[in-house]
Formats: structure tokens, C-alpha cells, sequence
């Protein structure tokens, strides 16, 4: 574990494959702490750390899907400007607008204050 704390990396790897479980609780905490993560991360961890947050928020999983989109929100409010390239940018503002369109009411809340609170 000590390891662990000294890599972004590794730490990622570890999320990624907790982003697999079957439990949707444990997802969602994989997702929390993805963004903690991305304030250490080098340029190319940071992109895996976003690819993982998109495939989140396809989950199936309501809970996991609203998460997702919390967390893109929080990844645009902390890193953009700054850590974020525009292609990043992109990518997550694209992913916020397809949760506007999500069969869960709540997801398409979520996104639709995300979007608001990244436009300010």
C-alpha cells in the first residue's frame, strides 16, 4: 500500500480495476477518489484518469453515472484552466452534454448544473 501512495500511477491502475467491480458502491468511491488523484498526476495519467471517468458515466448503474458526472464537473472546475488541454476540455463538456440526455432524471440535473457551474 505504501507504494501505492507514492505513485499516481499505480494508484490509478488500482482504481481502474476497482471501476470493474460488480458493486456499485465500490465503483462510486473509485470515482471520488479519481480526482484526488489528478492534482499529482503527469499529463498522460491524467488522460487515463478522464477515459476512466467517460467510461463511468456509460455505467449502467444510475448511482455510478451520476458519481461520473460529478466528478467531471469537479475535474473541469480544478483543471481547467491549467492542467487540462482543450482536447481534454472538449472531451468532458461532450461527455456532459450526452448525460443531459440520460434516462435518469437525476443524471440530467447533474449535468445540466455542471455545465452551468463550468460556464461561470
Amino acid at each position: 500500500v505504501e507504494s501505492l501512495s507514492h505513485s499516481p500511477e499505480s494508484l490509478l491502475q488500482a482504481l481502474r480495476v476497482l471501476l470493474k467491480d460488480s458493486c456499485g458502491r465500490v465503483q462510486r468511491a473509485a470515482i471520488r477518489l479519481l480526482c484526488d488523484l489528478g492534482d499529482e498526476a503527469s499529463p498522460e495519467c491524467l488522460q487515463n484518469l478522464l477515459t476512466s471517468l467517460l467510461l463511468a458515466a456509460q455505467h449502467a448503474d444510475e448511482a455510478v453515472r451520476l458519481d461520473a458526472v460529478e466528478a467531471m464537473q469537479a475535474a473541469l472546475c480544478r483543471w481547467w484552466p491549467g492542467c487540462l488541454t482543450e482536447e481534454q476540455q472538449q472531451m468532458l463538456l461532450f461527455a456532459l452534454g450526452c448525460a443531459l440526455k440520460d434516462s435518469c432524471p437525476h443524471v440530467c440535473a447533474k449535468a445540466m448544473t455542471a455545465l452551468s457551474t463550468v460556464s461561470q
